[in-house]
């Protein structure tokens, strides 16, 4: 626990240091958020390399990294725009960067339903239930 505590002041530190140094706020957000989605990235794939591959688990860490990274797309595209004032059909690869992180959480679920079939325990807690009740 106490080795957390430098962790939490140099992240506090750097969220002052954003709103002080950047007037507009949403440019601010706009780059907490980049820093904590390369957070979640670096996270991901540090998880990924220490499942075994070809697993279940190890798959759907895959699309979990790939949403992960569509959504940063989608937060530079953001702050790109905000940044330099763009406006038209410039703006749309961000629309295409969020309906891709979103198709792949949807693929991402649909396997994740079928990881909690696989590994679930659900006749178990039943069993489990019944063994209780009896015991009262």
């Amino acid at each position: 626990m106490i080795e957390i505590i430098p962790a939490l002041i140099a992240i506090i530190l750097g969220l002052v240091a954003i709103f002080k140094l950047v007037l507009n706020m949403e440019i601010a957000i706009g780059f907490m958020t980049i820093t904590f989605g390369l957070l979640a990235i670096i996270w991901t794939a540090m998880a990924k390399k220490s499942l075994s591959k070809g697993s279940a688990l190890e798959k759907y860490t895959t699309k979990f990294l790939f949403c992960l990274i569509f959504i940063l797309a989608f937060s530079v595209w953001q702050i790109l725009e905000n940044l330099f004032y763009w406006e038209g059909a410039i703006v749309y690869p961000k629309y295409f960067f969020i309906v891709m992180a979103y198709l792949v959480f949807v693929m991402a679920a649909y396997q994740i339903l079928h990881i909690g079939k696989e590994f679930g325990f659900k006749e178990q807690a039943k069993k489990i239930e019944k063994v209780m009740k009896k015991r009262k």
